[in-house]
């Protein structure tokens, strides 16, 4: 075994990984890197458009501040977690679901949401809401 490669199985067995800092071919982990890479290569979005806020995507938003922000989220529950994203960031927020057309249409909520929205816990199963149609 080279040394390069018994070097690189004791740190894996301790839980790290090694990998280039440069490179045509390096693999990102997660979306803030998929992000940073796009910045690096001078990707500067004039609007970014997030559906299905929730909570946030925070490594969107840090990744390119300069950005318009449309936020569009269907449950009511999360609009004050989108106030809070705007007193960070430039744009507004859209209570609604994002489709081809604007109508009323019923979700189904499931369960799991408010493990993120305690109040949503009343209300899962089918909801009506409104859906708007984002581009003519």
């Amino acid at each position: 075994m080279k040394i390069k490669q018994f070097l690189k199985a004791i740190i894996n067995k301790l839980g790290y990984k090694i990998t280039k800092v440069y490179g045509e071919r390096t693999p990102r982990n997660n979306l803030s890197e998929s992000y940073s890479l796009l910045y690096s290569l001078g990707f500067r979005p004039n609007t970014i458009i997030d559906v299905g806020v929730a909570k946030e995507t925070p490594e969107l938003y840090r990744a390119f501040p300069d950005s318009f922000v449309l936020l569009v989220e269907p449950l009511r529950e999360f609009e004050t977690e989108l106030k809070h994203i705007l007193k960070k960031y430039r744009g507004l927020y859209l209570i609604a679901a994002a489709g081809s057309e604007t109508r009323e249409v019923t979700f189904n909520v499931h369960p799991i949401i408010w493990m993120v929205h305690r109040s949503i816990k009343k209300r899962w199963g089918l909801m009506q809401m409104d859906m708007r149609e984002l581009f003519q």
